[in-house]
């Protein structure tokens, strides 16, 4: 199966070709150009690298949250776009699922996290099953950073962009794993949309949508002028 991924979830986003779960071909969004001006040149790119036209694409995979407010937005209408285009199959993928199935084999009990803003982190807790493969423990959450760090239990291993600042300040005797563990990858995105297309699943294409942590800024600050008005 010719699955194209997308991940625009972080700064510096990626994109690959896989034959099924086999990657072809991944390449880095360039940092000097904005995720909605680089991605698609980025998927011609990789097209015209593994001998593909756009009619021979299958499935598309793509990053669906937590993570940018631009970039998911970004990321998911271009697969959404790419897939109806191509009468493709598509599937969402969860950021922090993307991440945990990067992770080392000796982690059996994993903390994702990210910048939530506001001194916030949004948080997801994994374990490793009996199947081997690290499961999200609950959903994803977004709590005041203190708590979190606070909370973080001996032994656990954490990762995820909000150690850029936070990775000194970790309770002893918690992991914090090697930064190339820190962001999703195209690449591991791609592997996860072949599983679910290999079990029969796909998103519906019309509903698919970015799961954000919060509401936009300017929707925040939207919603505290009507709360000012109706006060005044």
């Amino acid at each position: 199966m010719r699955i194209v991924a997308i991940e625009t979830s972080e700064a510096v986003g990626s994109v690959a070709a896989l034959w099924g779960d086999e990657v072809l071909i991944e390449r880095r969004l360039p940092l000097e150009k904005g995720t909605a001006s680089a991605l698609a040149p980025a998927i011609l790119e990789i097209l015209r690298q593994a001998g593909w036209s756009p009619s021979q694409i299958q499935g598309v995979g793509v990053t669906v949250g937590p993570g940018s407010f631009t970039g998911l937005r970004v990321g998911v209408t271009t697969a959404k776009t790419l897939a109806y285009a191509t009468q493709a199959a598509v599937a969402g993928i969860d950021t922090f699922a993307a991440i945990a199935a990067a992770c080392p084999s000796d982690v059996t009990h994993l903390a994702v996290a990210i910048d939530g803003q506001q001194g916030q982190i949004v948080c997801g807790t994994f374990r490793r099953g009996p199947d081997g493969e690290l499961a999200a423990v609950g959903p994803w959450q977004l709590v005041d950073r203190d708590i979190w760090l606070a909370s973080l239990p001996h032994g656990i291993a954490v990762a995820g962009s909000a150690l850029r600042g936070l990775s000194e300040k970790l309770p002893q005797g918690v992991r914090a794993l090697d930064s190339r563990f820190w962001g999703p990858t195209a690449s591991v995105v791609g592997r996860l949309a072949a599983r679910r297309f290999a079990r029969g699943e796909c998103d519906d294409l019309w509903s698919l949508a970015p799961r954000y942590h919060r509401r936009s800024a300017a929707e925040e600050r939207w919603e505290r002028r009507q709360q000012n008005d109706q006060a005044g």
